[in-house]
């Protein structure tokens, strides 16, 4: 790298746009000692650790997300739960959730270009699976009840989902001998998410 490169990519880089990719209820409001502030997507919500994807034959970026309200109000300052136990988790507050059942997802297919809705998909529980498109123009993500789905990519149109009981993960496709698999790693056992299965799988599919 030519002394400065760094410095002249950073000159190059502009902030582009900025889209909503969940609910947006009170995120602006800072949590107090007097009273519960609710918002939205809540501290389980937004995009979780999987992320989106990029499809470069469509331009289309993939977001799942998880739309779970949350009310918050931070510890007095004279609380012994302000002192933590050697090895506890400590956030300084205390957090009301919404019902599991309350909890939903969203699959949007923004175009990279602008940031514009080409489609948006309303799953009726958290989007926390990983989202992977494919050359052959679908899209495969699950959602938080074990519901596997496959959309046209360009248009968001379910063409196949598979209930299969279990907390999803990451989502790969490949092929063996010109026949095309679904893996998914399945069977997350995060003690934050209601009905953490007690096994975990890998589920493979045959196209």
């Amino acid at each position: 790298m030519k002394p400065g490169a760094s410095e002249d990519i950073s000159l190059r880089l502009q902030y582009l746009y900025s889209v909503a990719t969940t609910t947006r209820l009170n995120v602006d409001i800072p949590l107090n000692r007097e009273h519960p502030t609710y918002f939205k997507p809540g501290v389980l919500g937004g995009s979780e650790w999987n992320g989106p994807a990029y499809d470069a034959d469509l331009d289309l970026i993939y977001v799942g997300t998880d739309d779970w309200g949350a009310s918050g109000i931070l510890l007095p300052l004279d609380s012994a739960r302000m002192i933590p136990a050697n090895g506890a988790n400590w956030i300084g507050r205390t957090y009301k959730f919404d019902p599991p059942s309350m909890a939903k997802g969203w699959l949007t297919a923004f175009n990279a270009i602008d940031g514009s809705v080409k489609w948006k998909f309303k799953a009726l529980s958290p989007i926390i699976a990983g989202v992977t498109p494919t050359a052959g123009g679908l899209v495969f993500t699950a959602d938080e009840k074990g519901i596997l789905y496959a959309f046209n990519a360009q248009t968001g149109k379910i063409l196949w989902q598979n209930s299969t009981g279990l907390l999803m993960g990451g989502v790969v496709s490949y092929a063996v001998n010109g026949k095309q698999y679904i893996a998914v790693v399945a069977g997350m056992k995060a003690p934050v998410w209601p009905g953490a299965p007690k096994k975990s799988e890998v589920l493979i599919y045959g196209l």
